[in-house]
């Protein structure tokens, strides 16, 4: 199951944006262009410690436009994912039966598709931001019936793998025995200092 587009209104600098994803698809653009943003907003979606629970939202990540907004007066973040078949009945039988409820098929096309969108807004009826996962028709609606279970996001994640290591900003903090990522591994290995540098 392949992601082949991804959507993003309001989160951070990417106020309005449609990404089509092929098989090799590369992000390049200046230093704050929202490359960063486009990929935390993936990692927002599919984190599975998050999923389902909560808000995976700061206060950061809602656009503002002036400097007196607030995530209370943003228009709120939506981060719709589209996840497509390239040829008919490419997906195998094992997942359509696991994940039917949220599959979708093109009519016109003949196409499986699984579109899944995270919202969040304040709601000025609860008086707090309200966050949640949907998945979505064909027409980007959100799905009805058994397709509105909560219980389909915990079947759906397990299928998509998500790698995410951020870029490196500072080679001397990132490979430092402190590092989050590095530390343990450089903490176990015999190597000398002019080594590890």
């Amino acid at each position: 199951m392949k992601l082949r587009g991804i959507r993003i209104k309001n989160f951070r600098c990417l106020v309005d944006v449609d990404v089509p994803i092929t098989d090799t698809t590369v992000l390049v653009g200046e230093n704050n262009s929202g490359k960063t943003a486009l990929l935390e907003a993936l990692k927002a979606v599919l984190t599975r410690s998050t999923a389902g629970r909560g808000t995976p939202f700061d206060e950061y990540d809602y656009h503002m436009v002036k400097d007196s907004d607030s995530p209370q007066t943003s228009e709120g973040i939506v981060i719709e994912l589209w996840f497509r078949e390239d040829a008919s009945d490419e997906w195998p039988a094992s997942l359509v039966q696991a994940l039917n409820d949220i599959i979708q098929t093109d009519p016109v096309m003949d196409l499986d598709s699984i579109g899944l969108r995270l919202w969040s807004k304040y709601d000025g009826m609860v008086k707090e931001i309200v966050t949640k996962w949907e998945f979505l028709a064909v027409d980007g609606q959100p799905l009805g019936g058994k397709g509105a279970s909560p219980n389909n996001l915990g079947r759906f994640l397990p299928y998509i793998r998500l790698f995410y290591l951020s870029a490196l900003r500072s080679s001397d903090a990132e490979f430092s025995p402190r590092s989050q990522f590095w530390g343990r591994i450089l903490n176990d290995l015999k190597i000398s200092e002019e080594q590890r540098k």
